[in-house]
């Protein structure tokens, strides 16, 4: 308890002789001290000797003025005995009555934005002691959410009960503005906190894709020519095949094995025209043959690669990068590179430069991007040129043009190893020893044969390739080559890879994704990317299934959260089907449907549900749920419109349903009403339905 400190008469004596010294002592005396937590006898011992020091030194009479005096042995040491005081008055002051902000503040290290792990506390840092009982008492949390709290110093630390935060939700964290320190400060106004939460596991694959699928066989297989060196690559209509012989001549034979012919000799690079003909190198010219033979001149000029972008010769000459017969370069390459690949629809250029490190240069704009992890082996292009594969890591990796988002799809693949990639998406991989074919988002691996396949270039066919062997030109066909089954994780990449396109504002980059049924579900308004305020801040998916049999479809509902500022108010659901395009052999978005738009911080929401478990239905929430309101406010109906008998466990936000009577490849719908109230009594926001087909 603070106190004034009372008289001493014989301290008092010390001062009545020196007005300054009296006017410190009066200084001390109205000074409001809490006790301090010393040794009783301190104040006594402290006292005693300032008494014995002044009055041994004090023997002489004091001449002239105060400040004269001042300085002489006794008066000196008068003074120095109670400015001593002073500063021992004052030192009480400040240990026992600290000074602290005049304004209370909170903070936490968690961002609105950035996703922290569910199974962290939220902090809450205060800039200085604060009243446990008072703040403890003043914090809400939407969603409803029961907690524990503990501090550390002038940190809260707030744990769920469960210890875990739900996944995917921004927590708004209020502390009211009656939060209080100890002396009685409050904070003044209220202060919410907005935590975000990292997002649940992607959706799992399936353990048996559907339809099951045939795996691809290596059939057909006959020796064209011999001896080659390298494979050019296939006319457009996969009737000739042209190749390089180790002697430097340009040859061309046809499919079947017939029409051997020399097109051009001394030749050190070639491309395939999309026009037709052969454009190559030779003797430090470029020229271009056409399939009835005829030889023009592009460039009196050597070129380092031939690529083309539409009907657009284009070459690669040191640094610059020119349009067949142009001056001028439509592109440069900054900085010194031991490599280049070019996209197939000539827009883009990978190359590694000097210090090994994967750059992607964008060709229509002086954009250039470079890549998080190294490569040093080949990078193959997709057909469509949105997606590229290489070897690293000792696996085939398949990324997006700027690396950002590399999926193993192969292991173990050795440094390298030569990768084709086909129109209906199967990649041929050379192995130790051997050939494997493998799709795009990793399914249907097979190791095709044993034998040696080197350097393997796919026909415009994609079921047809051309590969060398023991120094001879040859060719086979991969039955099957598009018959690879579907799975869950392969449809979920490609729709996040949509939605962050989506996302970031990028409709071109969200197009590629869709085939054209795709494309007109997404032609109204402004269904493709979504603007204005509030804004898609982010996405995640609430549930994935694999079509009945017989439909070989992937369906997944994702969630679209719409945010103003930092704060996320809003959400829409997506259900949208992923499919295999029977023309490139991709997988592509095929058809999508929206919900309606809700407000967030309403009441409990439903997060996801998980029906990939036979004969079970989970059901996740957001928010701590009143026990009570569960049953009767879950159910399950059959394609008949009849309610399934079903038994349900809640725990830690998660209902589960058990329905034993559940048949594989039937339609059920699951319903969760609005009778469902959170610890709080408040509603479900909005009633949540979901047709699903049950798994078996």
């Amino acid at each position: 308890m603070s106190r004034r400190l009372p008289p001493d008469p014989d301290l008092d004596e010390i001062f009545d002789d020196d007005p300054q010294l009296e006017r410190f002592a009066a200084i001390l005396r109205s000074t409001q001290l809490r006790e301090p937590p010393l040794d009783p006898a301190f104040r006594s011992g402290l006292r005693r000797r300032l008494l014995t020091q002044a009055f041994e030194r004090s023997n002489r009479p004091q001449r002239g003025s105060w400040l004269s005096g001042l300085f002489r042995p006794p008066a000196f040491a008068l003074a120095a005995a109670a400015v001593g005081a002073v500063l021992l008055g004052v030192f009480f002051v400040q240990l026992l009555n600290p000074a602290y902000p005049s304004t209370v503040v909170v903070t936490t290290d968690a961002r609105p934005t950035a996703a922290i792990d569910p199974s962290r506390p939220i902090t809450l840092s205060f800039n200085q002691p604060m009243d446990h009982r008072s703040v403890e008492s003043s914090i809400s949390i939407q969603p409803a959410t029961q907690v524990s709290y503990t501090w550390q110093g002038n940190n809260l630390l707030i744990q769920p009960v469960g210890n875990q935060l739900a996944p995917n939700t921004q927590y708004h964290v209020t502390i009211a503005a009656a939060a209080a320190t100890p002396k009685g400060q409050t904070l003044g106004e209220a202060k919410t906190i907005l935590v975000l939460t990292a997002p649940a596991p992607s959706p799992q694959p399936q353990p048996s894709p559907s339809p099951s699928p045939q795996a691809p066989a290596i059939t057909g297989e006959k020796q064209l020519a011999s001896p080659a060196a390298r494979v050019v690559g296939w006319s457009p209509d996969a009737k000739t095949l042209y190749y390089l012989a180790p002697n430097g001549d340009l040859d061309a034979i046809g499919a079947d094995g017939s029409g051997s012919r020399t097109l051009h000799q001394q030749v050190s690079l070639a491309a395939v025209s999309p026009a037709g003909g052969v454009v190559f190198g030779s003797a430090g010219k470029v020229q271009a043959i056409t399939p009835d033979g005829s030889l023009s001149l592009l460039d009196n000029a050597p070129a380092d690669a031939i690529f083309f972008q539409g009907s657009k010769t284009l070459e690669l000459r040191g640094a610059n990068i020119y349009q067949a017969g142009g001056q001028a370069p439509v592109a440069t390459i900054t900085e010194p590179f031991k490599a280049a690949f070019p996209a197939p629809d000539g827009n883009h250029l990978i190359y590694r430069n000097a210090a090994g490190r994967t750059v992607l240069l964008n060709l229509n704009s002086p954009q250039v991007t470079a890549w998080n992890q190294s490569t040093s082996g080949t990078i193959t292009w997709a057909p469509d040129s949105n997606h590229v594969a290489y070897v690293a890591g000792g696996g085939l990796q398949v990324t997006t043009p700027d690396g950002s988002s590399a999926t193993q799809v192969a292991s173990p693949v050795r440094d390298g190893a030569e990768v084709a990639w086909s129109a209906q998406d199967l990649l041929l991989v050379t192995m130790e020893p051997g050939l494997a074919a493998v799709h795009s988002d990793g399914s249907g691996f097979t190791q095709l044969s044993q034998e040696e396949y080197g350097g393997p270039v796919w026909a415009g066919s994609a079921t047809s390739f051309a590969f060398l062997r023991q120094g001879a030109l040859s060719s086979a066909t991969v039955s099957s080559a598009g018959g690879s089954g579907l799975a869950l994780n392969a449809g979920a990449k490609l729709v996040s890879d949509f939605m962050a396109a989506r996302v970031k504002g990028d409709s071109t980059a969200a197009l590629a994704f869709l085939n054209d049924s795709g494309k007109q579900a997404f032609s109204g308004g402004s269904r493709l990317l979504v603007t204005g305020d509030p804004r898609l801040a982010r996405f995640y998916f609430v549930s994935s299934q694999v079509g009945p049999e017989g439909t070989p479809t992937l369906h997944y509902v994702v969630r679209l959260v719409l945010a103003k500022h930092s704060s996320e108010v809003a959400y829409l659901d997506e259900t949208i089907t992923v499919l295999r395009d029977p023309a490139r052999g991709l997988l592509l978005i095929d058809s999508d449907s929206a919900g309606p738009q809700r407000d967030l911080g309403k009441g409990p929401t439903v997060l996801s549900v998980d029906v990939t478990k036979p004969g079970h239905v989970t059901v996740f929430l957001d928010s701590d749920l009143n026990s009570a309101t569960v049953a009767g406010n879950v159910t399950l109906t059959g394609a008949d419109g009849k309610p399934v008998s079903v038994q349900m466990v809640y725990a830690n936000r998660a209902i589960t349903v058990t329905a034993s009577g559940l048949q594989a490849g039937e339609h059920y719908k699951l319903a969760v009403t609005s009778g469902l109230a959170d610890i709080n009594g408040q509603p479900l926001s909005a009633e949540y339905d979901l047709d699903f087909v049950a798994v078996g």
